[in-house]
């Protein structure tokens, strides 16, 4: 399973984009302000006619997996503590897009900033296998972070 973090969830064209291009058959979209997101909702679904897109709470989000078959699954988060409570055997890897700058956090990019505690995050997950890397868009250059851990 294949996860995005990335904090721009309202944004239609950039689920869309990364959907066909990870050629994912399922979305699932994990967002704790799922319930006002109603209109995204739609304009979600009508961009992506034949993948099957689920809108849940993240406190759902272990369950969910649990639940279904997910190596085809792409998974969308707003944060890298969206993913703490999942088992790092079902991630196969995380792609890290538009996470905004905020007092403490290190630069990993121009649109990719992390605070301490996600490093960490990233590097006790990384050390069990999980590959991570950032990259804008779909197109533009993949990084590992290794690097800068």
């Amino acid at each position: 399973m294949k996860v995005r973090i990335d904090e721009r969830l309202e944004d239609a064209q950039m689920i869309k984009s990364w959907a066909k291009f990870l050629k994912a058959k399922k979305i699932i979209i994990a967002n704790d302000e799922i319930e006002k997101m109603d209109l995204e909702k739609e304009i979600i679904r009508m961009g992506l006619d034949h993948i099957r897109v689920d809108f849940i709470q993240v406190e759902k989000l272990k369950d969910k997996l649990e639940n279904e078959d997910n190596k085809e699954s792409l998974i969308f988060v707003k944060k890298p503590e969206d993913l703490k409570s999942l088992e790092d055997d079902k991630i196969s890897s995380i792609e890290l897009g538009f996470m905004a700058f905020k007092e403490g956090f290190k630069l990993l990019s121009e649109n990719c900033y992390v605070c301490p505690k996600d490093l960490k995050f990233f590097k006790e997950i990384m050390d069990k296998g999980v590959d991570i890397f950032m990259q804008d868009n779909p197109y533009s250059t993949k990084k590992n972070i290794n690097y800068f851990i």
